[in-house]
């Protein structure tokens, strides 16, 4: 299944009332409402090092999981240009 861009209001909602608290609560980051920005969290390295392995195997990744997700789209073609 293709990634599909989510309704707009629907992500806002679900990144504010679920995906952001639950990433807070353990710690991954820090978040403030006016404005929405969000920060690293204590616990940031944990998931750091998920970052970077994707990064680093992002031509291994399939393409459907890569398609809409700008920083491994680029990882992979300046891997496959090298």
């Amino acid at each position: 299944m293709p990634n599909v861009l989510p309704d707009p209001e629907v992500l806002r909602q679900e990144l504010h009332h679920h995906h952001l608290p639950m990433l807070v609560d353990l710690g991954f980051i820090t978040w403030e409402t006016e404005p929405l920005v969000a920060s690293r969290g204590s616990e940031f390295d944990e998931v750091a090092m998920v970052f970077e392995a994707l990064h680093a195997e992002a031509t291994s990744i399939p393409d459907s999981l890569v398609i809409g997700c700008r920083r491994l789209e680029e990882e992979q073609q300046k891997n496959i240009n090298l």
